[in-house]
Order: structure tokens, then sequence, then C-alpha cells
């Protein structure tokens, strides 16, 4: 399984969570993300980042970026991004600013 962008802690095993899409043969990822059985993309999540609501929250909506920067601009963005995006979405979401 190819995977566009991650959630990841320094090495290069997915840590908390990972948004897979497929690879081309030049090792560019296409904007097509992998999809279940009722075709939504997939979003994998780890135990580390289920382990608290705020974990799974941000984990959630960081790979949820990933998944809207592939589909409109062809990009993953970044890492940071993502986790900014990720942050933001807890902070609506609990209160906390």
């Amino acid at each position: 399984m190819s995977s566009a962008a991650s959630r990841r802690t320094g090495t290069d095993e997915m840590v908390f969570g990972n948004s897979p899409h497929t690879l081309r043969t030049n090792g560019n990822y296409t904007c097509y993300p992998h999809v279940g059985r009722t075709g939504l993309p997939i979003i994998e999540m780890s135990n580390m980042g289920l382990r608290t609501m705020k974990e799974a929250v941000v984990t959630f909506f960081h790979e949820t970026y990933h998944h809207y920067r592939m589909k409109n601009f062809g990009d993953t963005g970044t890492e940071d991004e993502a986790e900014e995006f990720g942050q933001m979405m807890w902070r609506k979401i609990s209160g906390s600013g």
C-alpha cells in the first residue's frame, strides 16, 4: 500500500495515521485515494492515533487535510500544514480556542 502522507514522528513508519494514495511508476502519487467498500477515501489510524479523543480528532483531520490537498491541488501539502489543520479542528470541536 502506498501512502501520500501520514502523521509520523521522525521515522518512516506510520505512527498516528495514513492517507493511502496510488503511487505511479514514476514515483508520483495520483490524486486518487484508496477507497473502502462505500467508495469513500480510506484513512488509516494506529492505536497511537486513537489513544485519546484529542489524538483521534487531530489525526483524522490531519489525514483529511492530505486527502483535500490531493483532490484539489494534486499534492499532499506539508506535514506542518496538515498538523495545524488537525489542531485547529480540535480547538473548534473541543471549544479550547
